[in-house]
């Protein structure tokens, strides 16, 4: 195959490409902010009541709460 007959393929190929829906749509997306922020709250509830009950201080770091977010955002793109 030459190279003119592959850039005329490529052109008639985009052509004909039906225009694909963007994903996700808009019912989707607020089911994924739902998801994201149900996970956020199952992850930040136990935990919380873990480090409050305990004798750990750790409960002003913030790093409990981004990875309590991160944790979440991956669950929620998974």
């Amino acid at each position: 195959m030459s190279l003119e007959s592959l850039g005329i393929y490529l052109r008639s190929e985009s052509i004909e490409r039906p225009c694909s829906k963007p994903y996700p749509g808009f019912f989707q997306a607020v089911g994924l902010l739902v998801l994201l922020t149900g996970v956020v709250l199952l992850l930040a509830i136990p935990l919380t009541l873990v480090l409050f009950l305990g004798s750990n201080n750790s409960i002003d770091s913030p790093v409990i709460g981004v990875t309590g977010t991160l944790v979440a955002f991956a669950i929620a793109i998974a």
